[in-house]
């Protein structure tokens, strides 16, 4: 579209065309008196008149003067628009050879112009849009071209995308980090507006690196910034990328991205401990909000209104957003199986000392963070065993578990714990360095958040790991006695402390039987305990059996609880499985006979089980396969007959005697 051909007669202008200072005078008047209303008389505004003034002394005046108007004036711009004004202006900007303040007045002619009805002149503005870029690194230019880049990309659109494929975001990133718009001026405050806008609408799907360069020099800049405000606008903008899909996995194939992503986690971590003024009742108040924010990836609740220091919660708010984004980051299938595997140990420690560090234990948000990022980070099982095995990373996480230690930390805590323990590598070193005992502490809690995820661990520690088992049945050393009670204490617990880890486990799972995990767990002990090559193990767990009967006593309400499922599950299955390899010797199965003697409903339960499985029906009266009834019967046959050959006569209750027999002979038709 070029602009309208101003007619050759004499016109409003056609006397002072020629004398610059008349020209200049009556060009005032003009705007001072807003005699736009005649279209012919603008037109020559936009073409001669203009001309004229920006070769005279009053250029630089002449052209501010139809920028200032745009501005003040929203009736003005749809006439800039018809009559070529907007148009001729445009071009002047990106002429080459003009001297820095009459493009300076030019950008600002057609930035002000621009508006919702100035539709078909963006067009021509957007033809510039790849020139507009190369002003962004001039100080005295850059906040108008950005103002302009604003005002072109304002809505979600074509236009923004334009952009980002131009690379603009990149580009003023790099300003911020360069230093080039100095905090707090109107050139720092449009550039981080404008990413605020393209961060907006960023698409799901992109189809170029420059948002990855853009990332990269934010979180540089993020690093040298000194003013709250614009650091949490800055950290906002981040999260933006790192929650787009496609930065998110460009990240996980770019190692030195990644590292630098960790680097704002340990800045953020240093800026939050100079905020740290508020009382200690209200700081813990903010920081156990924000800390549970990190384990709902949901919307964020309603600010509360709270009176708060509110610098602080500012800096706590841009925490919990960037340790969501940087979570998430690390959750990536793409990192797990890239970068994970060559992560430089340098680069892990900088989580390890968070975890580590003093600043961090007052406002948890970073441990929580750092333990949530190693969590998921840990599901790399070659990067797991580094961190173990050659990192002591676990003994930086049990540090962590105290009795002073706020529950949101305790249960990220848990969770890394958990992802180390995966690898069968991990798990001795683990159980010596104290994580089996650890987790018992959390289980005295009773916290539903907490005990689950530290049952959870030790029934991983406990699985297919043989070097462990004697760990729960050997007594609890003095030191970890204190420790423990320490946790009962915390828990207004005042019970005798059970002298070997297995007996806290059973007595934990009598008193909250909603721990699953736990009774698996007993299950492991047993499995392993009674394997016919762990001679020394058997040795051990049969010793307890015959001097302290009462412990391996207490490992049978898991088993028999377990067992109360229906028949086709897979914890009443392996609770039968247990049970059958205690009832094989002597000791143990004269400790079943003595519980069934002392728990009716245990003994009632294992003749439903028995009348399940020869009547061929599950206890729900779900149909159930042939299979699956011979699997169940074999099961009850090897407790029944262990009963009946591995207890001496006179050991057997007269009662329970004649029912295991009426159900031995039961199941075995």
């Amino acid at each position: 579209m070029g602009p309208p051909s101003p007619g050759q007669t004499n016109h409003y202008w056609s006397e002072v065309i020629h004398e610059p200072e008349a020209l200049w005078k009556q060009f005032l008047s003009y705007f001072e008196q807003r005699k736009w209303h005649d279209g012919q008389d603008l037109m020559h505004i936009g073409n001669d008149v203009r001309r004229s003034l920006e070769d005279s002394p009053f250029g630089v005046q002449a052209i501010q003067i139809m920028a200032d108007a745009a501005g003040s004036h929203p009736e003005l711009r749809p006439k800039y628009e018809e009559f070529g004004v907007l148009y001729q202006c445009a071009q002047a900007a990106f002429t080459e050879g003009k001297s820095k303040d009459l493009t300076k007045q030019y950008l600002r002619v057609v930035g002000n112009s621009l508006d919702e009805q100035t539709g078909k002149c963006r067009k021509v503005v957007l033809s510039y849009l790849p020139k507009l870029s190369n002003f962004f690194h001039n100080p005295d230019l850059a906040p108008i071209a950005i103002g302009l880049a604003m005002n072109l990309c304002a809505e979600p659109g074509p236009e923004s995308e334009y952009a980002v494929e131009l690379g603009f975001d990149a580009k003023v990133a790099s300003g911020l980090w360069a230093g080039l718009f100095p905090e707090n001026s109107p050139g720092c405050d449009r550039a981080i507006s404008f990413l605020e806008n393209i961060s907006d609408d960023l698409p799901r799907n992109l189809s170029t690196v420059e948002p990855l360069i853009t990332l990269n020099y934010l979180i540089q800049a993020m690093t040298i910034l000194k003013d709250l405000t614009v650091y949490a606008r800055c950290a906002a903008i981040t999260v933006k990328y790192l929650e787009n899909d496609t930065v998110r996995r460009a990240i996980a194939n770019d190692a030195p991205i990644f590292n630098s992503c960790m680097d704002v986690l340990v800045d953020n971590d240093r800026r939050v401990q100079k905020l740290l003024d508020l009382p200690e009742a209200t700081r813990r108040e903010v920081v156990q909000d924000i800390q549970e924010e990190l384990f709902d990836f949901d919307d964020a609740a309603e600010e509360q209104g709270k009176e708060v220091n509110l610098k602080l919660v500012q800096q706590l708010v841009s925490t919990e957003s960037l340790g969501k984004a940087l979570v998430l980051l690390s959750q990536e299938d793409t990192y797990k199986s890239t970068i994970a595997e060559v992560l430089p140990e340098c680069e892990l420690m900088k989580l390890v000392d968070v975890i580590r560090s003093e600043t961090s234990s007052v406002a948890g948000v970073h441990i929580m963070c750092a333990c949530l990022m190693l969590a998921n980070m840990a599901s790399n099982t070659s990067l797991s065993e580094r961190a173990v095995q050659e990192m002591d990373v676990h003994r930086a996480v049990l540090n962590i578990i105290t009795p002073a230690t706020d529950r949101n930390i305790l249960r990220a805590a848990a969770q890394c714990l958990f992802r180390l323990a995966e690898s069968s590598l991990n798990r001795p070193t683990l159980g010596t360095a104290g994580v089996l005992e650890a987790c018992a502490c959390l289980l005295y809690l009773k916290d539903p958040r907490i005990s689950p995820e530290a049952a959870s661990v030790i029934k991983r520690l406990l699985t297919d790991t043989p070097a462990n088992i004697p760990k729960v049945f050997s007594g609890i050393s003095e030191t970890s006695r204190r420790h423990i009670r320490e946790w009962q204490w915390k828990s207004d617990l005042t019970q005798p402390l059970p002298p070997t880890l297995l007996g806290i486990i059973t007595s934990i799972y009598a008193s909250n039987t909603d721990v699953a995990d736990l009774a698996v767990a007993v299950v492991e002990v047993v499995k392993i305990a009674c394997k016919p090559h762990s001679e020394a193990l058997t040795n051990s767990f049969f010793d307890v059996a015959l001097h302290e009967p009462e412990t391996v006593t207490s490992t049978l309400h898991p088993l028999f609880k377990l067992a109360q499922n229906d028949p086709n599950s897979y914890p009443c299955r392996r609770g039968l499985f247990a049970l059958g390899l205690l009832t094989h010797h002597q000791p143990s199965a004269e400790c079943v006979m003595r519980y069934l003697d002392s728990d009716a409903d245990a003994l009632d339960n294992l003749e439903r089980l028995v009348g399940a499985a020869s009547a061929n029906i599950s206890v729900d009266k779900a149909s159930q396969s042939e299979k699956s009834t011979q699997a169940l019967k074999s099961t009850l046959s090897v407790i029944l007959f262990g009963l009946q050959t591995n207890v001496p006569e006179h050991k057997r209750p007269p009662g329970v005697r004649e029912r295991v027999n009426e159900m031995f002979n039961k199941v075995t038709k």
